[in-house]
């Protein structure tokens, strides 16, 4: 009884370990096989639960968001990816470097090629590809970790696929540092493009789940070489405002928005920190604050219409007990801006 009890008392610390930890910055990035087709799951639905289940704190990122034509078949998962129906390899490599960039993944899951053979592109000239694409998302982050997939089996080309498997395993070998990991990860083996796709090309749930399994394995691997994502110390700013900053003849039934350089905490938005003062005045107007996460816009709605003919000052309060980013960071200073109705 009481090893198993110390087990338990282990999972335990072990489970409170995990929730606490930074979440892990993955970017799946590829083709349609990636980004999936509307009522489908996508392997990146069975990849989060998977790491869900097994304690992994983990933050999908791309600039892409749910599948291609209409929504998945499940919406409980972060939706993000890099995932591109129709792209090639040399289509990838001339955008990577700028969604790498933006969503600074530290780990990314590449799966591409498949158009390549489908399009009769060499093996030689979609292999350099790639490996320039390892090199470009290293320009972003040089300790990224990069799982590096043996394609899936189509119905079509097979023999020009096994040759391109063939040799992305050993770029993966040439890859590998120590500092920026290239683990290849072996999607073609066990998976039949007969029973585990939906038209020959694209996973259906069966091959979904396959695919995710070996890439929650892979992204276990890579876990354990991953260092922590970098303390976030820079301010917010306030990018643009509305009504713009000196406007004359504003409607007077307009909102008054601010919008911000990134993802802000919400409770920190309130109507003592972003407020709308008439000229002569002392009390802001009566008002509600909303802020919109994903377009990372806060809006200001007047009770009531704003006086014609008069001036109004908004603020948007930064420094102690003001509008803060998710990390705790606070505005430099206050966000100031007049307009006349």
């Amino acid at each position: 009884m009481l090893a198993a009890s110390t087990a338990v008392i282990a999972s335990s610390v072990q489970a409170a370990v995990a929730a606490e930890a930074p979440p892990v910055l993955i970017m799946p990035l590829g083709d349609s096989i990636t980004e999936g087709q509307g009522g489908r799951a996508t392997y990146r639905y069975w990849l989060w639960k998977d790491l869900e289940r097994a304690g992994q704190a983990t933050d999908f990122v791309g600039s892409m968001t749910g599948v291609y034509e209409g929504s998945p078949a499940y919406s409980d998962f972060d939706q993000h990816h890099e995932g591109h129906w129709g792209g090639r390899a040399d289509e990838v490599l001339a955008q990577v470097g700028g969604w790498t960039s933006a969503a600074k993944p530290q780990i990314v899951l590449l799966h591409i090629g498949t158009n390549d053979v489908l399009h009769l592109q060499t093996v030689e000239s979609t292999v350099q590809e790639i490996s320039s694409i390892i090199d470009t998302i290293r320009g972003s982050n040089p300790t990224v970790h990069i799982a590096l997939a043996k394609i899936i089996p189509s119905n079509f080309h097979t023999a020009e696929t096994q040759q391109l498997n063939a040799q992305l395993g050993s770029l993966a070998a040439q890859k590998n540092t120590a500092s920026s990991r290239v683990l290849s990860v072996d999607q073609w083996t066990g998976f039949d493009s007969r029973t585990d796709t939906y038209d020959g090309i694209h996973p259906n749930e069966a091959g979904e789940k396959k695919m995710a399994a070996k890439w929650s394995a892979a992204v276990s691997t890579l876990v354990q070489s991953t260092p922590p994502p970098p303390t976030d110390t820079t301010p917010p700013t306030v990018t643009s405002v509305s009504p713009a900053a000196g406007a004359t003849g504003v409607a007077g039934a307009t909102n008054v928005t601010a919008t911000f350089s990134e993802a802000i905490t919400a409770t920190s938005l309130s109507g003592s920190t972003f407020t709308l003062t008439r000229s002569g005045e002392t009390s802001p107007v009566p008002a509600s604050v909303t802020y919109n996460a994903t377009t990372r816009v806060a809006t200001l709605d007047p009770s009531a219409d704003l006086v014609a003919g008069a001036t109004y000052t908004a603020v948007v309060k930064g420094g102690a007990g003001g509008v803060s980013d998710v990390a705790g960071n606070p505005l430099a200073a206050d966000r100031t801006w007049s307009f006349t109705v």
